[in-house]
């Protein structure tokens, strides 16, 4: 098994993106960079969590490309408006994203509907992710 890792790929105002990467899957974690910044195994994605929709979290074109390959995205409510296909998470609610990843996600004050996430799998033990 694979050490459970936490991979930066952005993380200011010019876009944010994240990795867990857990043995056989993925989690990414915010789609605010260029869609060529994710120089990932797509293969091993489970899914993307978005916070909110603001520009540095949120890319649509990257959005739309990481759809096109089959990749889910959950997000709230202003994250579901701007992209066809994303999947409307609600606060208190779990949900299962791939084999082993639990995540729930938690309202979190901003200028914006915004959400955290806290997220389970066996590999990780409970991570919270708050931007």
């Amino acid at each position: 098994m694979k050490t459970p890792e936490l991979i930066v790929l952005g993380s200011s105002s010019d876009g944010n993106g994240y990795i867990i990467e857990c043995g056989s899957e993925s989690l990414v974690l915010e789609l605010g960079l260029d869609f060529s910044s994710y120089n990932i195994n797509f293969s091993k994605i489970a899914g993307c969590l978005v916070s909110h929709d603001h520009h540095d979290h949120f890319r649509k074109t990257t959005a739309e490309k990481f759809i096109r390959l089959g990749v889910p995205i959950f997000g709230g409510e202003g994250v579901c408006e701007a992209i066809q296909g994303a999947f409307e998470v609600k606060v208190a609610h779990r949900y299962k994203i791939g084999e082993g990843f639990l995540v729930q996600p938690v309202s979190v004050p901003h200028s914006v509907p915004a959400l955290a996430y806290v997220i389970d799998h066996p590999d990780t033990g409970r991570i919270v992710f708050a931007t």
